[in-house]
């Protein structure tokens, strides 16, 4: 959507679930990441005032009261409870004031410490690159939530800070808007930063249908992320009331468990009616999370993938979740023992004491 210019602004059902996948997800990081670090942060680099007209509260809240809850986990568990840093970074200085005013509301914990800092992502973002360099020091866990408006986002930093290896981001990559102005003139210094190369320049834009298009741009900021800023970098895409798409977002970690979370919260997305919540692994084949997944799909993926091989459970496990829209609870029950049945696959090697059973270590082999 376009910089609205109310302080307050109509909460839009793909923004909805947006914030499902931001909560859901946050129920596993903070548990994941609190239980054996002292100290934890959650930044949110363009965190607006914290709610919509409507009164529906925004992603800052919704953080915040996560962060609440797994303390609350802690007390009731006899668990040492982390120090919480909340960075919320807010351009407007309306809806900054706003923020605090809500925050104010909801009588915080003292293991949490928060800042609404009335400044820019790429300001604020530089300033702890800075200072951790000046001391030599490690970012603490951090999920940076990078939700912008527009496009002038700046790759260097986001790469920068994804050097510490305990950092995830979720990126909002603007594709209607970017898709728009990507090939006009004008727009080269601000391409130049969101992709962090000059390299786009050699897409041939104008030459591609427009799904294509999508797939290309789409595929060349992943190469990027992969490349040099994530070692797992999942996308999914967010589509409007007119069936358009409005933005990917982009998730990068370096740590496995933290993608199969993020992908259990994208799966946990009920869809409704006005929008469309879709996988983008292949423009071709939509992934409708909310529904009943389409494990002939996934069985034509593992087909292809292992076709003449014997591989470890394990292995097929990893291509799954690293390399596919699905989960790893996708692959037994529902798809490997189908298959089995059908002679699809066979199991040449197992200590499994159910007929079905894919125990660690066994062995199958796809004809």
């Amino acid at each position: 959507m376009s910089q609205p210019k109310e302080k307050l602004w109509e909460l839009e059902a793909h923004t909805q679930a947006k914030h499902i996948i931001l909560r859901n997800y946050l129920k596993a990081w903070f548990p994941i990441m609190g239980r054996y670090n002292e100290r934890i942060l959650f930044l949110d680099g363009f965190s607006g005032p914290g709610e919509y007209d409507n009164g529906e509260e925004g992603s800052p809240i919704i953080a915040l009261r996560e962060g609440m809850n797994f303390l609350g986990y802690c007390e009731k568990h006899n668990w040492k409870k982390p120090e919480i840093v909340f960075f919320f970074i807010e351009q407007d200085s309306t809806r900054a004031h706003h923020l605090e005013n809500k925050i104010k509301q909801l009588h915080l914990p003292k293991h949490i410490v928060y800042e609404v800092i009335n400044s820019t992502f790429e300001e604020v973002g530089n300033d702890i690159w800075k200072s951790l360099e000046e001391d030599n020091a490690k970012l603490a866990p951090a999920f940076l939530f990078i939700d912008p408006f527009g496009y002038n986002l700046p790759f260097e930093l986001i790469q920068k800070l994804m050097s510490h290896p305990k950092c995830e981001v979720f990126i909002n990559f603007m594709y209607e808007f970017i898709n728009r102005f990507i090939t006009r003139d004008g727009q080269e210094k601000v391409m130049n930063r969101l992709f962090g190369t000059e390299e786009w320049r050699e897409l041939n834009l104008d030459m591609l249908e427009p799904a294509a298009r999508k797939a290309t741009i789409h595929s060349f900021y992943q190469k990027q992320l992969e490349e040099r800023a994530a070692r797992y970098v999942r996308s999914f895409e967010m589509k409007g009331r007119r069936n358009s798409t409005k933005y990917f977002l982009f998730y990068g970690t370096n740590h496995k468990l933290g993608l199969e979370k993020m992908k259990d919260a994208m799966w946990s997305v009920d869809q409704g009616g006005s929008f469309t919540f879709s996988d983008a692994t292949n423009p071709d084949q939509g992934v409708l999370f909310g529904n009943e997944p389409d494990y002939s799909y996934l069985k034509s993926l593992l087909k292809d993938k292992f076709s003449g091989k014997q591989v470890t459970i394990e292995r097929i496990e990893d291509y799954v979740v690293c390399e596919t829209p699905f989960k790893r609870s996708h692959v037994k029950t529902n798809t490997l023992a189908p298959m089995e049945r059908a002679g699809e696959v066979k199991v040449v090697k197992s200590s499994r004491k159910t007929k079905r059973g894919y125990p660690e270590g066994t062995i199958i082999e796809f004809p």
